[in-house]
Formats: C-alpha cells, sequence, structure tokens
C-alpha cells in the first residue's frame, strides 16, 4: 500500500513541477480572494483584522476545490478505468492521491496565512500562536485534501463532474472552515477563551475523513 501511495504521490507532484498549474492558477486565485474581500470590507483595518480568519479559510477551501478539479483532470480522460488499470493498491492510491493535494495545500495555506498578515495587518499574539496556526493548516489541509480525493474520484466519469464536485465537497468542508476558522481566530487575538475543543474538533474531522476515504475508495472503483 505504502509503495502504491509513494508512486502517485510521486507522479502527481512531478506533474504539477512541470506544470505549475498550482503555482500559476491556484495561488493567484487565492490571493485574489483576499484582496477582493478586502475591498468588500472596506479600509478600516479592524473590520478587516475581525474577518481575517474566516477569510483565510475561505481562501484555503476555494483553493482546496480547484486543486481537486486539478487533480482529478490528470486522470479525467478514462475517467475511473484510469485508475483501475494503474493496477495498484486502491488505499494506495488513495493515500497517494490526498497526499499529493495536501502537501500542495499546506504551502498554499502558509502562503495564504503571510497573505492575510500583509494585506490585513493580522498578528499571532505570541510565538505558540504562530506555532498553532501551523498545526491547524496541516490538520485543516489533510482533512480537506482526504474528502476532496473521495468525492474527486466518485465524480470521475460524470458530465456534471465540474459541479458535482463542489456541490459535494462544500457541505462537509463547513465543519474544517468553522474549526479552524476558531482556531485562528484565537491566535490571531481576535477571540478569547480555550481553542482546545475545536483542535480536538479538527483532529477528529481529519481522521473521520481519512477513515471514510481509505474505506470508501475501494468499493467506489469497483462500481460501474
Amino acid at each position: 500500500m505504502f509503495l502504491d501511495a509513494w508512486i502517485v504521490l510521486k507522479k502527481d507532484l512531478l506533474i504539477e513541477m512541470r506544470t505549475r498549474v498550482v503555482m500559476v492558477q491556484v495561488l493567484p486565485i487565492a490571493g485574489a480572494i483576499l484582496i477582493i474581500f478586502g475591498f468588500a470590507l472596506g479600509p478600516d483595518n479592524q473590520t478587516l483584522q475581525k474577518a481575517a480568519p474566516g477569510l483565510i479559510w475561505i481562501a484555503i477551501i476555494l483553493s482546496c476545490l480547484i486543486a481537486v478539479e486539478r487533480s482529478l483532470s490528470i486522470e479525467y480522460p478514462l475517467g475511473r478505468d484510469g485508475l483501475r488499470l494503474l493496477n495498484l493498491d486502491p488505499a494506495g492510491l488513495f493515500l497517494g492521491k490526498a497526499l499529493a493535494i495536501s502537501i500542495e495545500m499546506i504551502g498554499i495555506s502558509f502562503l495564504v496565512v503571510f497573505g492575510s498578515v500583509t494585506l490585513y495587518g493580522s498578528r499571532f499574539n505570541h510565538f505558540t500562536g504562530l506555532l498553532m496556526v501551523v498545526l491547524t493548516c496541516i490538520l485543516g489541509s489533510l482533512a480537506l485534501s482526504f474528502i476532496g480525493a473521495l468525492y474527486g474520484a466518485m465524480s470521475l466519469g460524470s458530465q456534471i463532474r465540474e459541479t458535482l464536485v463542489p456541490l459535494l465537497f462544500l457541505p462537509v468542508a463547513a465543519p474544517v472552515l468553522l474549526a479552524s476558522t476558531e482556531i485562528t481566530a484565537k491566535y490571531l487575538g481576535m477571540t478569547t477563551g480555550s481553542s482546545l475543543k475545536w483542535l480536538g474538533v479538527l483532529i477528529a474531522l481529519t481522521i473521520s475523513y481519512f477513515a471514510i476515504g481509505f474505506v470508501g475508495f475501494e468499493p467506489l472503483l469497483e462500481e460501474r
């Protein structure tokens, strides 16, 4: 399984390194989202700083949706049959796809947070806060990538693939948005109180989405 996961992960990352679609298309869209919301909310720094945690994670989720679509486009010409013809363990295939998306998303999420600090004047309340936001970016990116890889494979071969993936993905991404926003708001100094319960929720979501994708990917490939 792990060897198959490495093969898929390496393949997808090599394709991305050659095409640079994520860096050329996805990252500018994330930056544009931050800028557009900045114009919409006006020049008041306090308003922008209060909204920053939610805007960060809206930008990350929409970027992940585009990254999932990009990952799908690699296999799209043959649909699910193309995944079957790879003759790889389904669990390894799922893990490789999800990790490739998550690596891209972790990098994007770090840059989005940096962009928020630059554009909105957000500040971490202490060094521990920076570490917690980094951990949140990693967990949130993993959770979104796990469920995105599953729903992406589910939509392969569908004639409404472009609309089916968002319809499936966005409602499941909402709990990740909520938990991640609450943690980020805490360590950007926008809220008080403990964030440990939200961190627990985010960890539970990450584990749950991994389990759902791990178990559900093989039956999905077997469907005709």
